[in-house]
């Protein structure tokens, strides 16, 4: 037995609906997921950060390096890209995946509360309430967050925190 379909020349006013509602919600959804993946990505460059700082004070009598809050270039002999290079091999782990090219031309993205160069952080009370780094956006007000959940934020402790507001750099900063 033979089935005939009917041919028909165009879409139903159903289908049409359907398609269009689809193709323009995929790019939002698209564009979250790519945002959320950047900020996890930034957040691992951080912890790998922090890593090499840990590496670093056990290398260094138990001390923080003496790194510029932000330096010139990462190839400056006071960037932490420069200081840790030997730990990570990888500078393009300071630079968060988030910003745009223009800031990332420099080779460094992230700030470095100057505060504790050349500190032992088992010195430090309260290290869960003390930031170390975070990306460089969060100086100025007038420029949004760079991820979905706010400003990823290494505290001394080791752990990462993003807020939708960065701590206040104007008493921590030298």
């Amino acid at each position: 037995m033979r089935v005939k379909f009917l041919s028909r020349a165009g879409f139903t006013l159903i289908e049409l609906m359907a398609v269009t509602t689809i193709l323009t919600s995929l790019p939002l959804g698209a564009y979250k997921a790519i945002g959320k993946a950047k900020e996890v990505s930034c957040k691992n460059n951080l912890k790998q950060i922090y890593y090499a700082l840990t590496m670093f004070t056990m290398s260094n009598d138990g001390n923080l390096p003496s790194a510029s809050f932000y330096p010139k270039n990462s190839s400056d002999k006071n960037s932490l890209a420069n200081i840790l290079h030997s730990y990570l091999g990888n500078k393009d782990i300071f630079l968060c995946p988030s910003l745009p090219g223009e800031l990332k031309k420099e080779g460094i993205t992230y700030i470095w509360n100057d505060r504790f160069s050349s500190q032992d952080p088992d010195s430090v009370p309260h290290k869960d309430k003390e930031w170390l780094m975070m990306e460089m956006t969060a100086v100025n007000g007038k420029i949004p967050p760079p991820h979905p959940g706010g400003y990823n934020i290494l505290y001394l402790d080791g752990h990462i925190e993003s807020k939708r507001k960065p701590p206040d750099l104007k008493e921590e900063a030298r």
